[in-house]
């Protein structure tokens, strides 16, 4: 393995590898999507042990909700591997690239079963804490048992995928997070007509785990170099508590914005002396669809971020920090442009999106919707692009081993800053006030990765981190 992105024009080298990024990342995003509408489309009226199709749909969707908690902690591992391969793979150390490829694989399979066994034993307690209905409330139980227990093979498909995207190769993460959505999709459309939502479990958890293996069996045979012995327990262990110590950090950045999406969640109860006490709802609603939608495209983004990441560690790995620099700002360059396209789209055609998603019998109720979302995309058009600058520097960041700096600024910005100044304008002026607020957010934190961007780099090129000694 060499360095890929250390050379060649910068731009065009950042745009043939973060293109499939952004494609396989999209891809990924969808998993969860596929499932709720394929449980909707293919499950029973009546299913096993008598549940309905609405039963169903409400346990596949509790189920994938709960499992975004060890899907944190499987990110926040491919993190900190981009961020160590990558940059000994700028470094030209190929025995250490050997020795981090093969002990953080082995790490991260290890940590995947420890955060699927400690998920798949609480699971009746997660359900019962989400009050799910109690007609969806064992299958709930059920299709998240398969999901925790099967997070191995997630934990195995980000990882070889992130190993490949920190050598510079995007093709391979395209086919495997793709191969792994179609074969999903496929296996959902035979197995929920048999059992349900249960069989839409065993299919995303089945068609991980054969393009983890395929992507395992990919790697080896295509780097024979890479065929070493992981090392002692010793060594391992060492490597697991560095990785780790780079990967905790970034999980908890991912949580942070994934705790400001619940807090704004709890704000869209009416402000006290509101007219209609069913705004809540149908606010709710708008806001469900809206917020999809936006995940797509910041999926993208995190595309462009991993991109930026690789090539952030790679170029510090080969002691050029301008060219890191470089990368990161064009990638976020390029995330913001294609934002901005976002925000327009959104913005002009906000009141045909909603019906299109929405099934609703009164047209009173429809009619509330979408005129709720309109207002919320006709004012989170202005901050898409923003939210590209932040979300692809945090990620060139974390790909300079900062992982606790991005961390910071995510959790000040989105857990504190989001509440001291949601709540006085919630208070204040209502929903606009609210989005007001997610607006000035994100203008804040993409001007502090901004400011700090370059500086970070800079004090990343000379201290040599830990995990860069060979242990061997």
């Amino acid at each position: 393995m060499k360095g890929e992105l250390t050379e060649g024009p910068p731009l065009r080298r950042l745009v043939s590898f973060g293109l499939p990024l952004v494609i396989g990342s999209v891809a990924h995003s969808l998993f969860n999507l596929v499932d709720v509408w394929l449980v909707g489309r293919f499950a029973p009226d009546v299913g096993p042990h008598g549940i309905t199709r609405e039963a169903s749909l409400a346990a596949i969707h509790a189920a994938s909700v709960l499992n975004f908690l060890p899907m944190l902690v499987a990110n926040g591992v491919s993190v900190a591997t981009i961020a160590i391969v990558s940059r000994a793979i700028g470094a030209q150390e190929k025995r250490r690239v050997s020795e981090l490829v093969n002990r953080s694989l082995l790490v991260s399979i290890v940590v995947g079963a420890i955060v699927g066994i400690v998920a798949g034993v609480t699971s009746r307690l997660q359900i019962e804490a989400l009050q799910i209905a109690p007609e969806a409330f064992k299958t709930s139980v059920d299709c998240l048992e398969i999901c925790s227990y099967g997070s191995v093979t997630m934990f195995a498909l980000l990882q070889i995928t992130a190993i490949d995207r920190a050598a510079g190769r995007s093709v391979p993460p395209l086919l495997l997070l793709t191969g792994a959505n179609l074969l999903n999709a496929v296996a959902s459309i035979f197995f929920i007509p048999r059992w349900g939502a249960v069989g839409a479990a065993w299919a995303t958890v089945l068609s991980r785990g054969l393009f983890a293996l395929i992507g395992i069996l990919w790697l080896y045979a295509r780097s024979p170099e890479l065929r070493v012995a992981p090392g002692t327990l010793e060594q391992i262990w060492l490597e697991a508590r560095d990785l780790m110590r780079l990967a905790i950090p970034a999980s908890l950045q991912i949580f942070s914005r994934a705790v400001a999406v619940l807090f704004v969640t709890r704000l869209l109860a009416p402000v006290e002396g509101a007219a209609d006490a069913s705004e809540a709802t149908d606010v709710t609603a708008a806001y469900g669809v809206a917020l999809r939608l936006e995940m797509i495209a910041m999926f993208a983004c995190v595309g462009w971020g991993t991109a930026a990441a690789a090539a952030v560690g790679q170029c510090l790995g080969a002691a050029n920090a301008p060219r890191a620099i470089r990368m990161g700002w064009l990638a976020a360059i390029v995330a913001a442009v294609s934002m901005l396209f976002v925000g327009a789209a959104f913005y002009l055609f906000a009141p045909k999106i909603f019906p299109f998603f929405l099934e609703e019998e009164h047209e009173a109720r429809l009619l509330a919707i979408v005129r709720y979302g309109t207002d919320y995309f006709r004012i989170m058009a202005f901050a898409y692009p923003l939210v590209g600058v932040g979300i692809v520097l945090a990620e060139a960041i974390n790909g300079a081993g900062a992982t606790r700096v991005s961390f910071l600024v995510d959790f000040l910005a989105y857990v504190v800053g989001l509440a001291a100044l949601a709540l006085p304008l919630r208070s204040d002026y209502g929903l606009k006030g609210l989005w007001i607020a997610i607006l000035v957010v994100h203008g804040a934190v993409a001007l502090t990765y901004a400011l700090s961007f370059g500086r970070v780099l800079r004090a990343r090129l000379h201290p040599k981190p830990a995990w860069s000694a060979s242990r061997s």
